[in-house]
């Protein structure tokens, strides 16, 4: 039964969450490595415009989007596992689900993404609580995170007492990002104008926790390159206008939320690309951001913050590394960048992340795991 994975997540189909792009991927290279995949997620309130891969057997289960966020998922997930029996080994990443799949009999690996089990202070000591005693268990079969950082979290939380435990990165679909295009030919296909200036793009969220305001900051002391700025929610966007109105940066542009599989165009259609965050971000000393292996893969010039899970990842021979929480620190950075050659640079970045940080190379590290227990 190890060649067959159960994947349960609680984002549907017409979410545009890049934790639902990871789970289907997840899905799609667990197949490309043999395994037979059934993914059971909530129904969709509207009509989903993200493909899944035609290998991968979908299903749905009912949610009662009144009950509380802390049982709704598990509640539904109970319900579905009365009526439905599951096939092969279980997979999660939301540990509300953990508790119907132990109480169903069902083997199965938690993959954590956050220090936290639970964004409510109290939720989150009492599902800890029962953590320590589930891990016990016989069916508890991985304990398994995205980052070393989160591992090690993990590690001292359970007093090093554990062999379940283990990490492996986010990555890239290889498969677009298989041939690097010239940033003129990019621009082309997307109907862009070539202003012959520097392309500096920021792909990713635009909460206020990100803080994009320094991008835009950014865009008014260099007014010499253009600032390209991509991703939702899009309810953002008016906010960082007007603020970049006032600071007559009229050299940043905001695209919005765009589909996943036009972001290669765009970070190809680009110079530098932007891996900047802040430490307001609740999982930043823990998260494996999926832009970073995106841009390592386009084959241009990254800027990153230096904390300590990007510099897991990332390092001064293969990108530019700043300090964090520094806006000096950033604009120091973007100045390097405009003045280097980026050719060794960029291309050690996406030697490496097709070497070392795929989604099949993942799925495949998981897969032996299992095979050994």
């Amino acid at each position: 039964m190890k060649d067959k994975i159960t994947y349960i997540h609680t984002s549907s189909l017409d979410s545009r969450k890049a934790n639902l792009i990871q789970v289907l991927n997840m899905c799609k290279a667990f197949v490309e490595n043999g395994a037979k995949v059934v993914l059971i997620l909530p129904k969709s309130k509207s009509e989903p415009s993200i493909e899944l891969d035609p290998r991968v057997t979908l299903k749905f289960f009912d949610v009662n989007h009144k009950l509380p966020s802390s049982i709704k998922y598990s509640f539904a997930l109970n319900r579905y596992l009365n009526k439905n029996k599951l096939e092969g080994l279980v997979f999660v990443r939301q540990f509300t689900l953990v508790f119907p799949i132990q109480q169903h009999g069902y083997n199965y690996i938690y993959e954590s993404h956050n220090n936290n089990l639970f964004s409510r202070k109290y939720a989150d000591i009492i599902f800890k609580f029962f953590l320590k005693r589930l891990i016990k268990k016989d069916n508890f079969l991985l304990f398994f995170s995205i980052s070393g950082e989160l591992n090690k979290y993990w590690d001292r939380f359970f007093n090093f007492k554990h062999k379940k435990l283990d990490y492996y990165h986010d990555g890239i679909d290889d498969n677009m990002f298989k041939d690097v295009i010239k940033k003129e030919e990019a621009l082309k296909l997307l109907q862009i104008k070539d202003s012959k200036r520097k392309r500096v793009t920021y792909a990713g969220s635009l909460y206020k926790d990100r803080g994009i305001h320094n991008i835009v900051k950014l865009a008014s002391d260099y007014p010499e390159v253009d600032i390209i700025v991509i991703g939702g929610p899009n309810v953002e966007i008016p906010e960082l206008k007007e603020l970049a109105k006032g600071l007559h940066a009229s050299n940043i542009e905001f695209i919005g939320v765009v589909e996943h599989k036009q972001i290669p165009l765009y970070l190809y259609a680009s110079d530098i690309l932007l891996a900047f965050w802040s430490n307001k971000v609740k999982t930043i000393n823990y998260c494996s951001p999926l832009k970073v292996f995106e841009y390592m893969a386009s084959e241009r010039l990254i800027i990153a913050h230096a904390y300590p899970t990007i510099k897991e990842v990332l390092n001064d021979g293969n990108s530019i590394l700043i300090n964090t929480n520094c806006y000096n620190s950033m604009k120091e950075g973007l100045q390097k960048a405009i003045n280097t050659n980026p050719d060794q640079i960029s291309s050690k970045a996406r030697q490496e992340v097709l070497a070392k940080y795929t989604w099949n190379k993942r799925a495949e590290y998981i897969l032996d795991i299992i095979k050994k227990e």
